[in-house]
């Protein structure tokens, strides 16, 4: 990205916590997505957006979140990036998605975390906690953790974050991941968030098998003129 855009980086450090906290002497790995926003508060200032490194959401996707960052101006209303779920399968295996529930005006209103949801030649399946399975038309939306936020949401995350840490001290690999925040904010009735729908494929490389396919895709894109060759 050099020459093109501003780059900067934070480190995401397991002693950088609010309060004068502590980690449990026994913790090695990070905190979550929501403790790797949380860290960057004192690089942002302004809207962003929060993506996955190396996941593709498409042109359109990225064209919806910037509209709405640039355009809506509640300070509390954040977005999240909604697909339809077959738009994210693998044809190599199952996967796991935060289904979104969201009521008649498209504001979110629960994440549901649904694990191992598999495509198979009679359908869309995953088991459930009770040894069945439930099914699924395909249309149901989904996060790929393509989310618009406000500076607002630093104050929170801490707020959050902190509860967390107390709720979770003598577990030394315990996560906050994003979806859990914000359900947290939602219930909290001082946030809303906004879904808004895409049409465009997520694709990503979940198993070894899927890299022909994404590939392939990106080479289609940059021959197509969607992407400058060589990509950068």
């Amino acid at each position: 990205m050099k020459g093109i855009i501003d780059v900067d980086y934070v480190f995401q450090d397991i002693d950088n916590l609010p309060g004068g906290l502590k980690p449990h002497p026994d913790r090695s790995k990070p905190w979550g997505t929501s403790h790797a926003i949380m860290v960057a508060a004192s690089k942002i200032k302004e809207p962003f957006g929060v993506i996955n490194s190396d996941d593709y959401y498409g042109v359109k996707s990225f064209s919806i979140l910037y509209d709405f960052l640039v355009n809506d101006k509640s300070e509390t209303n954040y977005c999240i990036v909604g697909y339809k779920m077959e738009n994210t399968l693998s044809d190599h295996g199952h996967v796991n998605r935060g289904v979104c529930r969201a009521d008649k005006d498209g504001m979110l209103q629960h994440i549901v975390e649904t694990r191992k949801i598999e495509k198979t030649g009679k359908g869309i399946f995953a088991p459930t906690a009770d040894g069945g399975r439930q099914s699924f038309t395909g249309d149901e939306i989904v996060s790929m953790n393509l989310f618009g936020f406000k500076p607002s949401c630093f104050g929170f995350l801490e707020e959050e974050f902190t509860r967390f840490i107390h709720r979770s001290k003598e577990d030394p690999n315990a996560e906050l991941d994003i979806p859990t925040s914000m359900d947290v904010f939602i219930k909290s009735g001082e946030v809303t968030i906004k879904v808004l729908m895409t049409d465009d494929k997520w694709f990503g490389v979940t198993y070894r098998e899927d890299r022909p396919f994404v590939v392939e895709n990106l080479e289609y894109m940059t021959r197509d003129g969607i992407y400058p060759s060589p990509l950068r």
